[in-house]
């Protein structure tokens, strides 16, 4: 007789939260106050380590590069794109410069993977914009149900606590899928810095309402190496530099007693 499945542990809102802050705080670091920019290139959920308090540090550097600069952009001498599908920018595939806005793409979408509680590709959905979470994000809010992204299992648990609490939390939860949607536009330039996106999610600054008249950039991988897309418009966002935040930055000895944000969430 096998023992009992483990349950999986869900994540309430506020550690949600906190790891979201957390790793804007790492990556603003790198990308701001090291003394060469460094772009990580695969932002995803499974390189953020979570230690015994939750405290998210970014992890595994093997695809990072130092920011070698032509007109403020990485040289284009790699010869392969880096990074996850799913989580990767979109300027790769339309041959543009490549620049730290790529982590703030990849940023964004774990930012929806975090309220939403799922992945953000889902290949046995039925209908294009259920596969590919943006999409189904945007499809929520253009309905006036920006709430309808977020997990329901946090939903559920907000129903039972205190009317002013769940008020703050619901706030919180509208600020961050705002952010994130300002995160993943296709055009960079319109991408927040991500010092820019410390200050909104720690409500320093407002976060005005991102462009939503638009598709999202999704690229999958096909055993063929084909490509399914959809594109975008958008406008610019706010580019506030205020001297940087401190940030974590990503250690070895962190992983002994770390484990990765992705195992903490489980398909809804």
């Amino acid at each position: 007789m096998g023992s009992p499945r483990a349950e999986a542990i869900v994540l309430p809102w506020d550690v949600r939260y906190k790891i979201a802050v957390d790793t804007a705080k790492g990556l603003a670091f790198l990308h701001e106050e090291c003394r060469d920019k460094v772009v990580h290139f695969d932002v995803k959920p499974q390189n953020i380590l979570l230690n015994a308090k939750f405290q998210a540090k970014i992890a595994d550097f093997g695809l990072s590069k130092l920011m070698a600069t032509h007109q403020g952009s990485v040289e284009q001498s790699m010869m392969a794109m880096r990074g996850t599908p799913g989580y990767v920018a979109p300027e790769w595939f339309y041959n543009l410069p490549i620049t730290e806005k790529s982590d703030v793409f990849s940023y964004g979408m774990v930012l929806l993977e975090l309220v939403g509680g799922r992945k953000n590709l889902n290949t046995a959905a039925e209908t294009s914009d259920a596969w590919y979470l943006p999409a189904w994000a945007v499809k929520q809010v253009k309905g006036g149900g920006i709430l309808d992204v977020v997990d329901n299992r946090l939903m559920d648990h907000l129903s039972s606590q205190p009317h002013e609490e769940r008020d703050r939390a619901l706030t919180k939860m509208k600020r961050l899928i705002t952010v994130a949607f300002w995160c993943i536009q296709v055009d960079a330039s319109t991408r927040p810095t991500m010092t820019t996106v410390v200050l909104m999610l720690e409500e320093y600054l407002q976060v005005p309402d991102p462009p939503l008249g638009t598709t999202y950039a999704a690229f999958a991988y096909s055993s063929g190496s084909s490509m399914n897309s959809v594109g975008l418009h958008s406008r610019a966002a706010p580019e506030d530099h205020i001297p940087p935040p401190h940030a974590l930055s990503s250690s070895s000895d962190a992983k002994s007693c770390a484990v990765e944000m992705d195992c903490m969430l489980s398909p809804r």
